[in-house]
């Protein structure tokens, strides 16, 4: 299984040197890679479990960077938005309280 912190690397460089060629890249486009970047490599030592739950941190500089649903990357937009999915439901497993 291909580790969540490889994924996001991959994607944010791809994503940025795909958003040069059209020259669209903002500012805001390379600040959302330096962050995902960031994370993920820091996380990447951690268990898998862990690393999914660092998606949350990133999750709106996931969103910004983001292909469109006709794009020609589909399936790397269904990845990351499995792992944002994968994120969210981990969280929502660990607030739920106890039976007492």
């Amino acid at each position: 299984m291909e580790r969540v912190a490889d994924i996001l690397i991959r994607f944010a460089k791809h994503r940025v040197k795909s958003l040069q060629s059209i020259k669209r890249c903002t500012q805001a486009h390379y600040e959302a890679a330096k962050r995902i970047i960031n994370v993920a490599e820091y996380f990447s030592s951690k268990p898998q479990q862990v690393q999914v739950r660092a998606v949350r941190q990133i999750r709106l500089e996931l969103e910004l960077l983001l292909p469109s649903e006709e794009s020609r990357f589909k399936k790397l937009r269904q990845k990351i938005l499995d792992l944002i999915h994968q994120s969210h439901i981990q969280y929502e497993s660990m607030e739920k309280p106890t039976p007492t």
